[in-house]
């Protein structure tokens, strides 16, 4: 018997679909996805670790700067006090004369040097180098000034309070006694006050007291001569006067050019003030800077740090969220 065709059905092949026909990513298998998801999540890490390797060289780079400023500053100041220090001595010592002030001025110097010398190793200071060659300079004449002033101290010798020598102090009582034995009491007052004119004369190197000594002086010479004692102790009394004339005024010129001397150092302290105003300046400027930019970079980790991670965050969770939905999806 002939089958009917009309009862012969074709059915759709109804075979049942795997799970990946139904999802957002078409027909990509899960275990890729899982794999996509935790490269995601690796690149995520990376590029965090990224932006923290960043800010850290950025925060490193601005803290050493900043130490590096700071080490410049102490730099700077241990030269601007060494030299406050050094003019204290010098001031001191043509004062006092004591002979240990020029070796505690010398080592004063020294640590000067060493100073400039560590500061000019910084390559920060390129801008004020010249400035510090001119401390250098000067330093070196400083010392040699202060040198030659201790040796021409040293040949003039020691002083009495009032600013002579004690032989000449000696010579100067010896000198007045002997006008008082030729009954000269007058004249002796006279040269007993020729010493105390000599010390304010020392002492404010004034030309004008040194020719008021030449002249009283002169007079002496000139009572002497119309005096009424003997030629003989006249003459002897005159001989010792004129050596002590030629004595006192050698002095007196001594001291008058060590005087000129002295002032040299403030013309030194003069030329080297520009410079250590300079370095001063200099400082400040670098000490701000470098502030300013440890305070940006600290601000900038905070932010970058904290926006990184949170972006990092989102991304992961929304690539996570798109993957889950991928698979659950039809």
């Amino acid at each position: 018997m002939a089958e009917n065709p009309k009862f012969e059905h074709n059915f759709l092949d109804l075979k049942r679909e795997g799970i990946n026909d139904h999802t957002s990513l078409g027909r990509v298998a899960l275990s890729l996805r899982s794999t996509l998801f935790w490269a995601f999540g690796l690149a995520s890490l990376l590029t965090l670790g990224v932006v923290f390797v960043l800010v850290d060289q950025r925060i490193v780079s601005a803290i050493d700067d900043w130490r590096t400023a700071h080490k410049v500053s102490i730099l700077i100041a241990r030269t601007q006090s060494g030299l406050t220090r050094a003019e204290a001595l010098e001031k001191s010592y043509v004062l006092d004369k004591e002979p240990e002030l020029t070796d505690v001025f010398s080592k004063e110097l020294s640590r000067i040097g060493m100073a400039l010398d560590e500061l000019y190793a910084f390559p920060q200071v390129g801008p004020v180098r010249q400035h510090i060659d001119t401390l250098r300079d000067g330093i070196e004449q400083y010392g040699q000034q202060f040198t030659q002033f201790v040796a021409a101290e040293e040949v003039l010798g020691p002083v009495m309070d009032t600013g002579i020598s004690p032989a000449l102090q000696r010579q100067t009582a010896q000198l007045r006694q002997e006008f008082m034995a030729a009954g000269l009491i007058n004249l002796a007052d006279e040269i007993a006050s020729i010493a105390p004119q000599d010390s304010d004369t020392l002492r404010l190197s004034a030309h004008e007291k040194g020719k008021e000594i030449s002249e009283g002086l002169q007079t002496i010479y000139q009572f002497l001569r119309g005096s009424k004692i003997s030629k003989e102790t006249k003459n002897n009394l005159e001989n010792k006067l004129q050596a002590y004339q030629t004595e006192l005024m050698t002095i007196i010129n001594n001291r008058f050019d060590l005087e000129r001397e002295r002032k040299h150092f403030d013309e030194i302290l003069a030329y080297m003030k520009p410079s250590t105003n300079a370095l001063s300046e200099f400082t400040n400027n670098l000490e701000l800077s470098t502030t300013r930019r440890l305070n940006q970079a600290s601000s900038l980790a905070r932010y970058s740090i904290a926006g990184a991670t949170a972006a990092v965050f989102l991304w992961f969770m929304l690539s996570g969220i798109l993957l889950f939905r991928s698979v659950v999806s039809p």
